[in-house]
């Protein structure tokens, strides 16, 4: 007995305008629950994120080190009673050792300063990455709802036709088993969408953004770069964790002025004053010192140490050593930052040609396959394995779009973190 066709009402169709438009805003956002964007997110980030703020901590930790380092050495008195003895001492610090420990406080400020700009470009590259997970579970879940609500109107139709005896129970049964993996679809789009929120509360970490939300990101057009190597130049000119190896340098090679200037031995200059004779206070004040005549003596003097066998040696063997050790991580970090742009522009230009193919070929063949066998369901020519085989490639191709869509978005976020720039040349 030929199948009966299926009314157009009860049809398994997966809409490919809704698709693109769910990857491109987000999915539909429900009414009753708030809509957050991109930049709102990023907002908050750079706003609340504890990691960023610790990381800020740290240069004003560094930038209060510059402070310290100006300051210059404090006198001291000492005196003693015996007969009256005050003694002022003050060191002298000479070989510029002040002018090398303010440029080496200073240093240490930059590399501090470029280290909480790279902890910048990564929280903005794991904000936006997660962002872009969201979307595609969100769009993925609103499409894998779809798709089983009009899987569960199939089954419904095909369980009348079994009572009518249009068709046999294992055919029903069939139908039935394929619902396994639209439910599965609805539950790994549910929990990928989840992780994601979960994700972005931790990074943003601010009471501001809700405990439920929906995403919109219709600001979210890619902007293809003009070459790589552009890319590298601007790289190289603007990612801070480059700028931060080589500020490390400048300071290593500080370490070592100043290392070299604290082999100079400093000098201590001494003004005193002297009074002896117990003229102060009555005779039992001093009883085992006759009395007798005093005498006030004001004199100077220096205290010079004698650089003999400690010549810091051993300080400046190790700041030459850490000049070298900082060289070779800074060509470390520049490798890599070539590495990272040509990884991530061949992955952009690599999802961009995924793309297109669907665009340009898999959709259209998909979805004109779909169409074939839904025609020749409805006159009887196909089965409704056929059928249900028809929409879960057509299902298939379409997830299989939107993820290569999202990876062209992340990519491109790969891109900006890599170049170290939100501005890509």
């Amino acid at each position: 007995m030929s199948p009966r066709p299926i009314p157009p009402r009860s049809r398994l169709r997966l809409s490919a305008p809704l698709a693109i438009a769910a990857l491109l805003l987000g999915g539909e956002a429900q009414a009753e629950r708030p809509v957050v964007t991109l930049k709102q997110v990023v907002t908050l980030a750079l706003r609340q994120n504890p990691s960023l703020h610790a990381q800020a901590l740290a240069e004003e930790s560094a930038r209060a080190g510059e402070l310290t380092a100006r300051l210059r050495p404090n006198p001291f008195i000492s005196n003693e009673t015996a007969d009256l003895t005050a003694m002022v001492t003050q060191l002298l610090e000479l070989g510029g050792k002040r002018r090398r420990r303010i440029e080496n406080a200073r240093l240490a400020t930059d590399v501090a300063h470029d280290e909480l700009l790279d902890a910048r470009r990564l929280l903005l590259l794991n904000v936006r990455a997660t962002f872009a997970a969201g979307l595609l579970a969100q769009s993925n879940l609103a499409m894998a709802r779809e798709n089983l609500e009009s899987f569960r109107k199939v089954e419904d139709l095909n369980r009348l036709r079994l009572e009518a005896g249009d068709i046999a129970r294992a055919d029903l049964l069939k139908v039935q088993l394929q619902g396994l993996q639209f439910v599965g679809d609805v539950q790994d789009a549910r929990l990928a969408l989840a992780t994601a929120k979960a994700a972005l509360r931790a990074l943003v970490s601010s009471p501001e953004l809700p405990e439920d939300f929906d995403l919109v990101g219709d600001e979210l057009v890619p902007y293809e770069p003009r070459s790589l190597e552009t890319l590298k130049g601007q790289a190289l000119a603007a990612r801070p964790d480059l700028q931060a190896a080589q500020a490390a340098i400048r300071k290593a090679e500080a370490d070592w002025r100043l290392a070299r200037a604290n082999r100079i031995a400093d000098v201590s200059f001494l003004a005193g004053w002297l009074h002896t004779g117990p003229s102060f206070g009555p005779a039992w004040f001093q009883p085992l010192y006759p009395k007798g005549p005093s005498t006030n003596t004001f004199g100077f003097g220096l205290s010079i140490p004698l650089r003999i066998f400690d010549r810091n040696q051993g300080e400046i063997a190790r700041t030459r050593v850490e000049i070298d050790r900082a060289a070779a991580l800074a060509q470390g970090t520049r490798d890599q930052v070539l590495s990272d742009v040509e990884t991530a522009f061949a992955a952009m230009q690599v999802n961009k040609e995924r793309v297109a193919l669907h665009e340009g070929t898999y959709l259209s063949a998909a979805r004109e396959s779909r169409d074939t066998t839904e025609f020749a369901y409805q006159k009887g020519a196909a089965s409704t394995i056929d059928l249900l085989d028809a929409e879960r490639t057509y299902r298939g191709t379409l997830i299989a779009y939107r993820q290569a869509r999202s990876a062209y978005l992340s990519s491109y976020f790969q891109v900006q973190a890599a170049v170290g720039s939100d501005t890509l040349h």
